[in-house]
């Protein structure tokens, strides 16, 4: 299921999914989620997000 859906605000989306993070991956997260077109989050499922944001924090 993906994180965005039409109808909803980009950003309290991008507050939703933050809010479950881990603190230290949060200020990553926010900066790839800001980046991402509304397309793309569309697209996009949290565990696809996770797997992004664990790769981004290993570099």
């Amino acid at each position: 299921m993906s994180i965005y859906r039409p109808g909803k605000d980009k950003k309290q989306v991008i507050d939703n999914i933050l809010k479950d993070l881990d603190p230290s991956l949060r200020e990553i997260a926010r900066v790839i989620l800001e980046n991402m077109s509304l397309e793309e989050l569309a697209e996009v499922d949290r565990e696809e997000l996770y797997k992004r944001l664990k790769n981004q924090a290993k570099q």
